[in-house]
């Protein structure tokens, strides 16, 4: 104010909720989930892409139905799993 850069004195809860929409509009999940159609083989992977770069895929998939189905109802315990293991390995 002072110093004539803002004419807002800011109050704590002003700092928070801008840093809190920053957060919204800058948030990357920690992961994500994408169904590919794997080469060489009639099925489909689900890759978990994690935000450090990390890839896991898990196999086994005969349709993408199937690949989507897994994501939407097996996806949390799957992640929650001391040792996360692949499903199928494709032949």
């Amino acid at each position: 104010m002072a110093a004539g850069v803002t004419d807002k004195l800011w109050e704590v809860s002003d700092i928070v909720a801008m840093l809190e929409q920053w957060e919204l509009a800058n948030f990357k999940p920690e992961y994500q989930f994408v169904v590919r159609q794997v080469q060489n083989w009639k099925g489909h992977s689900v890759s978990v892409l994690w935000r450090g770069g990390e890839v896991d895929t898990i196999f086994g998939f005969e349709r993408e139905d199937d690949a989507l189905q897994w994501i939407k109802e097996k996806s949390q315990g799957w992640l929650t799993e001391p040792s996360r293991t692949k499903l199928v390995e494709p032949p």
